[in-house]
Protein backbone atom coordinates (compact mmCIF):
# COMPACT_ATOMS: atom_id res chain seq x y z
CA UNK A 1 0.00 0.00 0.00
CA UNK A 2 1.08 3.50 -0.67
CA UNK A 3 -0.24 4.94 2.60
CA UNK A 4 1.98 4.44 5.66
CA UNK A 5 0.76 3.91 9.20
CA UNK A 6 3.15 5.57 11.63
CA UNK A 7 3.18 4.77 15.30
CA UNK A 8 2.89 7.78 17.53
CA UNK A 9 6.25 9.26 18.31
CA UNK A 10 8.18 7.31 15.63
CA UNK A 11 8.67 10.19 13.19
CA UNK A 12 10.97 13.06 14.11
CA UNK A 13 10.75 15.57 11.31
CA UNK A 14 12.48 18.37 13.19
CA UNK A 15 15.32 18.16 15.68
CA UNK A 16 14.12 20.98 17.91
CA UNK A 17 13.92 21.67 21.59
CA UNK A 18 11.34 18.87 22.07
CA UNK A 19 14.02 16.27 21.47
CA UNK A 20 16.33 18.00 23.92
CA UNK A 21 13.60 18.09 26.55
CA UNK A 22 12.73 14.44 25.98
CA UNK A 23 9.12 15.21 24.89
CA UNK A 24 7.39 12.69 22.63
CA UNK A 25 6.86 14.02 19.11
CA UNK A 26 3.15 13.60 18.34
CA UNK A 27 3.12 13.18 14.57
CA UNK A 28 -0.05 13.38 12.58
CA UNK A 29 -0.81 10.05 10.98
CA UNK A 30 -3.65 8.75 8.84
CA UNK A 31 -3.54 5.13 9.98
CA UNK A 32 -3.49 2.01 7.81
CA UNK A 33 -6.01 3.42 5.31
CA UNK A 34 -3.95 6.54 4.84
CA UNK A 35 -5.10 8.84 2.08
CA UNK A 36 -7.21 6.21 0.36
CA UNK A 37 -10.86 6.92 -0.35
CA UNK A 38 -13.85 4.74 0.30
CA UNK A 39 -14.87 3.47 -3.12
CA UNK A 40 -17.25 0.60 -2.28
CA UNK A 41 -19.24 -0.83 0.63
CA UNK A 42 -20.90 -4.20 1.19
CA UNK A 43 -23.08 -5.34 4.13
CA UNK A 44 -24.10 -8.72 5.52
CA UNK A 45 -27.06 -9.16 7.91
CA UNK A 46 -27.25 -5.44 8.55
CA UNK A 47 -30.93 -4.44 8.97
CA UNK A 48 -32.72 -4.82 5.60
CA UNK A 49 -29.69 -4.02 3.48
CA UNK A 50 -28.76 -6.43 0.72
CA UNK A 51 -25.34 -7.99 0.20
CA UNK A 52 -24.62 -6.13 -3.05
CA UNK A 53 -21.32 -4.26 -3.32
CA UNK A 54 -22.28 -0.62 -3.69
CA UNK A 55 -19.80 1.85 -5.20
CA UNK A 56 -19.22 5.18 -3.47
CA UNK A 57 -17.85 8.18 -5.28
CA UNK A 58 -15.51 10.17 -3.08
CA UNK A 59 -15.74 13.96 -2.72
CA UNK A 60 -19.28 14.03 -4.04
CA UNK A 61 -22.71 14.49 -2.52
CA UNK A 62 -24.43 11.10 -2.20
CA UNK A 63 -28.17 10.96 -1.73
CA UNK A 64 -29.49 7.77 -0.14
CA UNK A 65 -33.03 6.66 -0.82
CA UNK A 66 -35.10 3.49 -1.18
CA UNK A 67 -38.49 1.84 -0.96
CA UNK A 68 -39.79 0.31 2.22
CA UNK A 69 -42.50 -2.26 3.01
CA UNK A 70 -45.24 0.34 2.58
CA UNK A 71 -44.13 1.45 -0.88
CA UNK A 72 -42.47 4.57 0.47
CA UNK A 73 -39.01 5.41 1.72
CA UNK A 74 -39.82 4.64 5.36
CA UNK A 75 -38.13 1.44 6.44
CA UNK A 76 -36.06 1.21 3.29
CA UNK A 77 -32.78 1.16 5.23
CA UNK A 78 -31.49 4.67 4.59
CA UNK A 79 -30.51 5.22 8.23
CA UNK A 80 -29.15 1.68 8.47
CA UNK A 81 -26.90 2.35 5.50
CA UNK A 82 -25.62 5.57 7.09
CA UNK A 83 -25.06 3.67 10.36
CA UNK A 84 -23.08 1.01 8.48
CA UNK A 85 -20.91 3.66 6.81
CA UNK A 86 -20.34 5.50 10.12
CA UNK A 87 -19.34 2.25 11.84
CA UNK A 88 -17.00 1.34 8.99
CA UNK A 89 -15.33 4.77 9.26
CA UNK A 90 -15.33 4.70 13.12
CA UNK A 91 -17.44 7.77 13.79
CA UNK A 92 -16.25 9.18 17.19
CA UNK A 93 -19.85 9.49 18.39
CA UNK A 94 -20.07 5.68 18.62
CA UNK A 95 -17.49 5.91 21.44
CA UNK A 96 -15.91 2.64 20.49
CA UNK A 97 -13.03 3.26 22.91
CA UNK A 98 -15.34 3.30 25.94
CA UNK A 99 -18.28 0.93 25.29
CA UNK A 100 -16.51 -1.35 22.76
CA UNK A 101 -19.36 -0.93 20.23
CA UNK A 102 -22.19 -2.31 22.36
CA UNK A 103 -24.64 0.22 20.91
CA UNK A 104 -23.75 -0.88 17.36
CA UNK A 105 -25.17 -4.38 17.91
CA UNK A 106 -28.68 -2.92 17.41
CA UNK A 107 -28.03 -2.57 13.69
CA UNK A 108 -28.12 -6.34 13.10
CA UNK A 109 -30.98 -7.90 11.17
CA UNK A 110 -34.20 -8.42 13.17
CA UNK A 111 -37.22 -10.00 11.52
CA UNK A 112 -39.79 -7.83 13.29
CA UNK A 113 -37.99 -4.59 12.47
CA UNK A 114 -37.52 -5.69 8.85
CA UNK A 115 -41.25 -6.41 8.42
CA UNK A 116 -40.79 -10.18 7.91
CA UNK A 117 -43.80 -12.36 8.65
CA UNK A 118 -43.33 -14.42 11.76
CA UNK A 119 -44.72 -17.42 9.98
CA UNK A 120 -41.50 -17.62 7.98
CA UNK A 121 -39.63 -18.17 11.28
CA UNK A 122 -36.50 -16.38 10.14
CA UNK A 123 -34.16 -15.96 13.14
CA UNK A 124 -32.43 -12.75 14.08
CA UNK A 125 -28.81 -12.41 13.01
CA UNK A 126 -26.24 -13.18 15.66
CA UNK A 127 -23.58 -11.24 13.80
CA UNK A 128 -23.06 -9.29 10.61
CA UNK A 129 -20.37 -7.56 8.56
CA UNK A 130 -19.72 -4.19 7.02
CA UNK A 131 -17.04 -4.31 4.30
CA UNK A 132 -15.37 -1.30 2.75
CA UNK A 133 -12.95 -1.04 -0.13
CA UNK A 134 -10.48 1.86 -0.08
CA UNK A 135 -8.33 2.89 -3.01
CA UNK A 136 -6.55 5.85 -4.56
CA UNK A 137 -8.52 5.62 -7.82
CA UNK A 138 -11.89 7.23 -8.29
CA UNK A 139 -14.32 4.94 -10.13
CA UNK A 140 -16.72 6.46 -12.57
CA UNK A 141 -19.90 7.30 -10.72
CA UNK A 142 -22.04 6.98 -13.83
CA UNK A 143 -21.30 3.30 -14.34
CA UNK A 144 -22.42 2.03 -10.90
CA UNK A 145 -21.50 -1.47 -9.89
CA UNK A 146 -20.75 -2.43 -13.50
CA UNK A 147 -18.19 0.35 -13.76
CA UNK A 148 -16.57 -0.76 -10.48
CA UNK A 149 -16.32 -4.35 -11.71
CA UNK A 150 -15.10 -3.34 -15.14
CA UNK A 151 -12.44 -0.97 -13.83
CA UNK A 152 -10.21 -3.90 -12.93
CA UNK A 153 -7.82 -3.96 -9.99
CA UNK A 154 -7.79 -0.62 -8.22
CA UNK A 155 -4.48 1.04 -7.46
CA UNK A 156 -3.50 0.48 -3.84
CA UNK A 157 -6.80 -1.18 -2.96
CA UNK A 158 -7.35 -2.06 0.70
CA UNK A 159 -10.34 -3.94 2.14
CA UNK A 160 -11.57 -3.36 5.70
CA UNK A 161 -13.98 -5.78 7.37
CA UNK A 162 -15.93 -4.81 10.48
CA UNK A 163 -17.70 -7.63 12.33
CA UNK A 164 -20.69 -6.63 14.48
CA UNK A 165 -22.02 -9.17 16.98
CA UNK A 166 -24.91 -9.35 19.41
CA UNK A 167 -22.56 -10.48 22.20
CA UNK A 168 -19.05 -9.56 23.24
CA UNK A 169 -16.86 -8.78 21.48
CA UNK A 170 -19.41 -6.50 19.87
CA UNK A 171 -17.12 -4.91 17.27
CA UNK A 172 -13.98 -6.34 15.65
CA UNK A 173 -12.09 -5.09 12.61
CA UNK A 174 -9.68 -6.69 10.15
CA UNK A 175 -8.00 -5.58 6.97
CA UNK A 176 -6.07 -6.93 3.99
CA UNK A 177 -4.41 -5.63 0.86
CA UNK A 178 -6.49 -5.91 -2.30
CA UNK A 179 -10.20 -6.43 -2.85
CA UNK A 180 -11.85 -9.06 -0.65
CA UNK A 181 -15.60 -8.90 -1.20
CA UNK A 182 -18.27 -11.54 -1.78
CA UNK A 183 -18.81 -11.88 -5.51
CA UNK A 184 -21.37 -14.73 -5.78
CA UNK A 185 -24.28 -14.37 -8.19
CA UNK A 186 -27.16 -14.19 -5.69
CA UNK A 187 -27.73 -12.78 -2.25
CA UNK A 188 -27.82 -16.08 -0.36
CA UNK A 189 -24.50 -17.27 -1.81
CA UNK A 190 -22.83 -13.95 -0.99
CA UNK A 191 -24.12 -14.19 2.61
CA UNK A 192 -22.62 -17.68 2.82
CA UNK A 193 -19.25 -16.35 1.59
CA UNK A 194 -19.04 -13.72 4.36
CA UNK A 195 -17.89 -15.97 7.22
CA UNK A 196 -15.37 -17.71 4.95
CA UNK A 197 -13.85 -14.41 3.81
CA UNK A 198 -13.63 -13.20 7.46
CA UNK A 199 -11.77 -16.33 8.48
CA UNK A 200 -9.41 -16.01 5.50
CA UNK A 201 -8.28 -12.59 6.71
CA UNK A 202 -6.64 -14.29 9.72
CA UNK A 203 -6.17 -13.02 13.26
CA UNK A 204 -2.78 -11.37 12.96
CA UNK A 205 -4.20 -8.08 11.74
CA UNK A 206 -7.44 -8.23 13.77
CA UNK A 207 -8.25 -5.07 15.70
CA UNK A 208 -10.49 -4.49 18.72
CA UNK A 209 -13.05 -1.71 18.90
CA UNK A 210 -10.75 0.22 21.19
CA UNK A 211 -7.88 0.28 18.65
CA UNK A 212 -9.91 0.28 15.46
CA UNK A 213 -10.24 4.04 14.85
CA UNK A 214 -6.65 4.96 15.62
CA UNK A 215 -5.10 2.00 13.78
CA UNK A 216 -7.18 2.28 10.59
CA UNK A 217 -7.75 6.01 10.25
CA UNK A 218 -5.18 7.72 12.47
CA UNK A 219 -5.62 10.50 14.98
CA UNK A 220 -8.12 12.47 12.92
CA UNK A 221 -11.74 11.40 12.50
CA UNK A 222 -12.58 10.10 9.06
CA UNK A 223 -16.35 10.53 9.41
CA UNK A 224 -18.92 12.69 11.18
CA UNK A 225 -22.60 11.72 10.97
CA UNK A 226 -25.89 12.93 12.27
CA UNK A 227 -28.14 9.95 12.89
CA UNK A 228 -31.68 10.19 14.15
CA UNK A 229 -31.64 6.75 15.74
CA UNK A 230 -32.07 5.37 19.26
CA UNK A 231 -29.13 3.02 18.75
CA UNK A 232 -26.67 5.51 20.18
CA UNK A 233 -27.23 8.30 22.72
CA UNK A 234 -27.90 11.69 21.22
CA UNK A 235 -25.08 14.06 21.95
CA UNK A 236 -24.45 17.56 20.61
CA UNK A 237 -22.30 17.58 17.48
CA UNK A 238 -21.49 19.83 14.57
CA UNK A 239 -24.13 18.06 12.41
CA UNK A 240 -26.90 17.77 14.98
CA UNK A 241 -29.66 20.18 15.87
CA UNK A 242 -28.24 20.26 19.38
CA UNK A 243 -25.13 22.13 18.26
CA UNK A 244 -26.54 25.27 19.86
CA UNK A 245 -26.22 23.50 23.22
CA UNK A 246 -22.53 22.98 22.69
CA UNK A 247 -20.08 25.12 24.60
CA UNK A 248 -17.66 27.20 22.55
CA UNK A 249 -14.70 25.11 23.64
CA UNK A 250 -16.58 21.94 22.63
CA UNK A 251 -17.22 23.36 19.15
CA UNK A 252 -13.59 24.32 18.90
CA UNK A 253 -12.41 20.87 19.93
CA UNK A 254 -14.78 19.28 17.41
CA UNK A 255 -13.54 21.51 14.60
CA UNK A 256 -9.92 20.86 15.56
CA UNK A 257 -10.58 17.10 15.60
CA UNK A 258 -12.36 17.30 12.24
CA UNK A 259 -9.42 19.17 10.73
CA UNK A 260 -6.93 16.61 12.03
CA UNK A 261 -5.19 19.05 14.39
CA UNK A 262 -5.87 17.13 17.58
CA UNK A 263 -2.27 15.98 17.71
CA UNK A 264 -1.21 19.60 18.02
CA UNK A 265 -3.42 20.02 21.08
CA UNK A 266 -2.08 16.79 22.48
CA UNK A 267 1.44 17.97 21.81
CA UNK A 268 0.66 21.28 23.52
CA UNK A 269 -0.87 19.44 26.47
CA UNK A 270 2.18 17.19 26.62
CA UNK A 271 4.50 20.18 26.58
CA UNK A 272 2.47 21.92 29.26
CA UNK A 273 2.49 18.75 31.31
CA UNK A 274 6.22 18.47 30.81
CA UNK A 275 6.67 22.10 31.82
CA UNK A 276 4.54 21.51 34.91
CA UNK A 277 6.57 18.41 35.66
CA UNK A 278 9.77 20.41 35.24
CA UNK A 279 8.38 23.12 37.54
CA UNK A 280 7.51 20.47 40.09
CA UNK A 281 10.94 18.93 39.77
CA UNK A 282 12.51 22.39 40.07
CA UNK A 283 10.56 23.08 43.25
CA UNK A 284 11.50 19.67 44.57
CA UNK A 285 15.13 20.30 43.63
CA UNK A 286 15.01 23.63 45.44
CA UNK A 287 13.57 21.98 48.52
CA UNK A 288 16.18 19.25 48.35
CA UNK A 289 18.86 21.90 47.86
CA UNK A 290 17.60 23.77 50.91
CA UNK A 291 17.63 20.55 52.91
CA UNK A 292 21.12 19.78 51.59
CA UNK A 293 22.28 23.26 52.62
CA UNK A 294 20.75 22.73 56.05
CA UNK A 295 22.50 19.36 56.34
CA UNK A 296 25.77 20.90 55.19
CA UNK A 297 25.34 23.75 57.66
CA UNK A 298 24.73 21.19 60.41
CA UNK A 299 27.87 19.33 59.36
CA UNK A 300 29.88 22.58 59.25
CA UNK A 301 28.47 23.53 62.64
CA UNK A 302 29.65 20.18 63.94
CA UNK A 303 33.09 20.79 62.41
CA UNK A 304 33.23 24.22 64.03
CA UNK A 305 32.12 22.76 67.33
CA UNK A 306 34.81 20.08 67.13
CA UNK A 307 37.43 22.74 66.27
CA UNK A 308 36.29 24.82 69.25
CA UNK A 309 36.42 21.71 71.41
CA UNK A 310 39.98 21.00 70.24
CA UNK A 311 40.98 24.62 71.05
CA UNK A 312 39.34 24.41 74.47
CA UNK A 313 41.04 21.04 75.06
CA UNK A 314 44.42 22.50 74.17
CA UNK A 315 43.83 25.46 76.48
CA UNK A 316 42.74 23.07 79.19
CA UNK A 317 45.90 21.02 78.67
CA UNK A 318 48.06 24.14 79.06
CA UNK A 319 46.06 25.21 82.12
CA UNK A 320 46.52 21.72 83.60
CA UNK A 321 50.25 21.93 83.05
CA UNK A 322 50.33 25.33 84.77
CA UNK A 323 48.26 23.93 87.61
CA UNK A 324 50.61 20.98 87.99
CA UNK A 325 53.60 23.36 88.03
CA UNK A 326 51.98 25.51 90.71
CA UNK A 327 51.11 22.40 92.73
CA UNK A 328 54.70 21.20 92.34
CA UNK A 329 56.09 24.52 93.65
CA UNK A 330 53.67 24.47 96.57
CA UNK A 331 54.53 20.86 97.32
CA UNK A 332 58.27 21.67 97.13
CA UNK A 333 57.88 24.51 99.62
CA UNK A 334 55.82 22.29 101.91
CA UNK A 335 58.45 19.57 101.55
CA UNK A 336 61.24 21.94 102.58
CA UNK A 337 59.21 23.09 105.59
CA UNK A 338 58.41 19.55 106.57
CA UNK A 339 62.09 18.64 106.21
CA UNK A 340 62.98 21.41 108.67
CA UNK A 341 60.25 20.28 111.07
CA UNK A 342 61.45 16.72 110.68
CA UNK A 343 64.94 17.71 111.83
CA UNK A 344 63.45 19.37 114.95
CA UNK A 345 61.30 16.35 115.61
CA UNK A 346 64.26 14.06 115.20
CA UNK A 347 66.19 16.09 117.80
CA UNK A 348 63.19 15.92 120.12
CA UNK A 349 63.02 12.18 119.52
CA UNK A 350 66.70 11.90 120.43
CA UNK A 351 66.11 13.85 123.64
CA UNK A 352 63.02 11.82 124.47
CA UNK A 353 64.98 8.65 123.77
CA UNK A 354 67.67 9.81 126.23
CA UNK A 355 64.99 10.51 128.87
CA UNK A 356 63.41 7.15 128.14
CA UNK A 357 66.75 5.41 128.53
CA UNK A 358 67.27 7.14 131.90
CA UNK A 359 63.78 6.18 133.10
CA UNK A 360 64.26 2.61 131.98
CA UNK A 361 67.58 2.53 133.83
CA UNK A 362 65.93 3.83 137.00
CA UNK A 363 63.08 1.34 136.51
CA UNK A 364 65.60 -1.45 136.28
CA UNK A 365 67.28 -0.21 139.47
CA UNK A 366 63.95 -0.10 141.27
CA UNK A 367 63.01 -3.51 139.94
CA UNK A 368 66.32 -4.90 141.11
CA UNK A 369 65.77 -3.69 144.76
CA UNK A 370 64.44 -6.61 147.00
CA UNK A 371 63.71 -4.81 150.38
CA UNK A 372 60.91 -2.58 149.14
CA UNK A 373 58.15 -5.12 149.64
CA UNK A 374 59.17 -5.86 153.24
CA UNK A 375 59.47 -2.14 154.02
CA UNK A 376 56.01 -1.57 152.59
CA UNK A 377 54.53 -4.37 154.77
CA UNK A 378 56.22 -2.95 157.90
CA UNK A 379 54.99 0.55 157.14
CA UNK A 380 51.43 -0.71 156.66
CA UNK A 381 51.57 -2.52 160.00
CA UNK A 382 52.85 0.60 161.77
CA UNK A 383 50.00 2.55 160.18
CA UNK A 384 47.45 0.04 161.43
CA UNK A 385 48.89 0.19 164.96
CA UNK A 386 48.91 3.97 164.96
CA UNK A 387 45.31 3.95 163.80
CA UNK A 388 44.27 1.74 166.72
CA UNK A 389 46.07 4.00 169.21
CA UNK A 390 44.41 7.03 167.68
CA UNK A 391 40.97 5.44 167.94
CA UNK A 392 41.58 4.54 171.60
CA UNK A 393 42.73 8.08 172.38
CA UNK A 394 39.69 9.44 170.64
CA UNK A 395 37.45 7.19 172.73
CA UNK A 396 39.16 8.32 175.93
CA UNK A 397 38.84 11.93 174.95
CA UNK A 398 35.16 11.45 174.25
CA UNK A 399 34.65 9.87 177.63
CA UNK A 400 36.55 12.70 179.38
CA UNK A 401 34.54 15.28 177.56
CA UNK A 402 31.35 13.53 178.63
CA UNK A 403 32.41 13.56 182.26
CA UNK A 404 33.38 17.21 182.01
CA UNK A 405 30.02 18.12 180.66
CA UNK A 406 28.30 16.23 183.41
CA UNK A 407 30.31 18.07 185.99
CA UNK A 408 29.47 21.38 184.41
CA UNK A 409 25.83 20.60 184.45
CA UNK A 410 25.95 19.67 188.09
CA UNK A 411 27.79 22.83 188.99
CA UNK A 412 25.49 25.15 187.14
CA UNK A 413 22.92 25.69 189.93
CA UNK A 414 25.64 26.79 192.30
CA UNK A 415 27.29 29.35 190.26
CA UNK A 416 28.23 32.81 191.79
CA UNK A 417 26.36 35.93 190.97
CA UNK A 418 28.07 38.72 189.11
CA UNK A 419 27.39 42.41 188.98
CA UNK A 420 26.97 44.05 185.55
CA UNK A 421 26.44 47.82 185.25
CA UNK A 422 26.16 48.34 189.11
CA UNK A 423 23.11 46.01 189.42
CA UNK A 424 23.07 42.76 191.30
CA UNK A 425 21.43 39.94 189.42
CA UNK A 426 21.37 36.23 189.80
CA UNK A 427 21.04 33.48 187.28
CA UNK A 428 17.83 31.52 187.29
CA UNK A 429 18.30 27.81 187.61
CA UNK A 430 17.30 25.71 184.65
CA UNK A 431 13.86 24.33 184.96
CA UNK A 432 14.85 21.02 183.41
CA UNK A 433 18.12 19.28 183.18
CA UNK A 434 19.11 17.42 180.06
CA UNK A 435 22.04 15.17 179.70
CA UNK A 436 25.00 16.75 177.99
CA UNK A 437 25.80 15.99 174.38
CA UNK A 438 29.35 15.94 173.29
CA UNK A 439 31.13 15.80 170.00
CA UNK A 440 34.45 14.36 169.14
CA UNK A 441 36.85 14.65 166.29
CA UNK A 442 38.05 11.49 164.67
CA UNK A 443 41.67 11.26 163.90
CA UNK A 444 42.37 11.81 160.31
CA UNK A 445 39.00 13.54 159.75
CA UNK A 446 38.61 17.28 159.13
CA UNK A 447 34.99 17.49 160.33
CA UNK A 448 33.86 16.71 163.91
CA UNK A 449 31.53 13.85 164.51
CA UNK A 450 28.50 14.94 166.65
CA UNK A 451 27.12 12.34 168.90
CA UNK A 452 24.41 14.61 170.36
CA UNK A 453 24.03 18.39 170.37
CA UNK A 454 24.25 20.14 173.76
CA UNK A 455 22.35 23.33 173.98
CA UNK A 456 23.70 24.28 177.40
CA UNK A 457 21.70 25.72 180.33
CA UNK A 458 18.73 27.91 179.68
CA UNK A 459 19.70 31.52 179.10
CA UNK A 460 22.93 30.58 177.33
CA UNK A 461 23.53 31.22 173.66
CA UNK A 462 26.05 29.90 171.20
CA UNK A 463 28.81 32.24 170.34
CA UNK A 464 29.26 32.77 166.66
CA UNK A 465 32.05 30.62 165.31
CA UNK A 466 32.27 28.51 168.46
CA UNK A 467 30.67 25.27 169.62
CA UNK A 468 28.46 25.69 172.71
CA UNK A 469 29.95 22.56 174.20
CA UNK A 470 33.50 23.50 173.37
CA UNK A 471 36.13 23.90 176.11
CA UNK A 472 36.32 27.67 175.56
CA UNK A 473 32.63 28.45 175.93
CA UNK A 474 32.02 31.83 177.54
CA UNK A 475 28.89 33.41 178.96
CA UNK A 476 27.46 36.34 177.11
CA UNK A 477 25.49 39.30 178.35
CA UNK A 478 21.78 38.92 178.64
CA UNK A 479 19.04 41.45 179.21
CA UNK A 480 17.91 39.66 182.40
CA UNK A 481 20.91 38.13 184.09
CA UNK A 482 24.60 37.69 183.90
CA UNK A 483 26.25 34.31 184.62
CA UNK A 484 29.57 32.70 184.14
CA UNK A 485 30.24 29.13 183.07
CA UNK A 486 33.02 27.15 184.60
CA UNK A 487 36.23 26.81 182.71
CA UNK A 488 37.06 23.36 181.60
Amino acid sequence: MNGTWHERGTEKPNEDEDEQEGLPELVEHRGIVGDRHLVAIQTFDIARLTTHAMPVVPETFVAVSGMGPKDDSNGSGKTSFLIAVSLLLADPQWRLESNHGRDASGILFKPDAAGVDRAQQIPAASHGYVVGVFAHDRPDASGGREALAASGPLQGALTVWVRIAASAPYVLANWAEGIHVADASDDAERAAQADTLWQELGSASRLSAHRMADALYGNAPRCLTYLDTPLRPAVPSLLSQQMTAMEPHDIGEALIALSGMTHLLEQEAARRGKALEHATQLEKARDEHALALADEEAVLEGVRARAAARTALEEGRHAWQRYLAACYLEAAQADRKLAADLEDKEQQVVQAQELLDGAEEKLRELTAATGLAAAAVAARQEWVDAKQVTEQAAAQRTSAATRRDVIRQSMAPFGRARVYGGERRSLKPAARWKPPQTCCMRRGSRRPTQTAPWPGPRGWRKRPGRDAAGPRARPWRSSTATASAPQG
